[in-house]
């Protein structure tokens, strides 16, 4: 979430771009190192946990970890832009003569 925040607040860019961009790239990392972690441990946690929540497959636990992800970063990414925003009207409003 810190990079993403970071990324967005050094490249501008509109609040919906920036939690799909951020969002995406957050989520599939997630993805990618908890389906390393389940291979590792060939699916006991992940099983577990899935029949712990009801979930008809341990591939779900995998999906709610990435949606996690890509929330997480894609708030942060939402919240950079809106600062971003904020710091430029006010440095604006202090250069104007008035």
């Amino acid at each position: 979430m810190l990079i993403a925040f970071a990324a967005v607040l050094a490249l501008p860019m509109s609040a919906w771009r920036a939690f799909l961009a951020a969002g995406s790239g957050t989520g599939i990392s997630y993805l990618l190192i908890a389906l390393k972690a389940d291979v590792d441990n060939a699916h006991l946690l992940s099983r577990k946990m899935a029949e712990l929540f009801s979930l008809p497959h341990y591939g779900f636990m995998l999906l709610l970890t990435m949606l996690c992800g890509w929330i997480t970063a894609g708030i942060g990414a939402v919240i950079a832009v809106s600062l971003n925003r904020l710091l430029r009207s006010v440095q604006s409003k202090e250069v104007e003569p008035g």
